[in-house]
């Protein structure tokens, strides 16, 4: 996998603006609009930028739409217990615990290591988990597609 490289800097000047370096101008950076006018007498560094910046927005708007985005980006986040219990009761989620799950459950300390307090967990009807001490929850992923379609397949 390719290392992401931001094509973009943010001017925090109260105008919300978006420049583009350029590698040929290491002092400057451009608006799109100065982009456009130069890529035609420019030596292609500027055309190949929009080129870059029309194949990233096409991907993006690929993942979804920006409502899409937002829920799963919100389904993908950590909830911490104290903000909210999950609202799906009779449900699995993973949990992070104060217990060291890769030791069997233990008070034994985790080496730095998060994923020894997680857990897979059940949360009931009566709106407790199963495993104690839950500090943070999150809804499971779904499986891939090829999975869920052979899982469909034999129902």
């Amino acid at each position: 996998m390719s290392e992401y490289k931001r094509l973009t800097i943010r001017v925090d000047n109260g105008l919300d603006e978006i420049y583009y370096p350029l590698q040929k101008d290491i002092e400057g950076a451009y608006d799109i609009l100065a982009l456009a006018k130069y890529s035609e007498e420019g030596d292609g560094e500027e055309t190949n930028i929009l080129l870059d910046i029309s194949s990233r927005l096409a991907q993006f708007e690929d993942t979804g739409s920006p409502e899409e985005f937002s829920e799963l980006k919100e389904s993908t986040q950590w909830m911490p217990i104290e903000k909210g219990e999950p609202y799906e009761k009779s449900c699995h989620y993973l949990v992070l615990s104060k217990m060291n799950w890769a030791h069997g459950g233990t008070w034994e300390d985790n080496n730095g290591d998060a994923r020894r307090n997680m857990a897979v967990a059940y949360f009931d009807c009566t709106g407790k988990f199963n495993v104690p001490y839950v500090t943070h929850w999150r809804p499971l992923s779904l499986p891939p597609e090829e999975v869920m379609k052979k899982l469909e397949d034999k129902a």
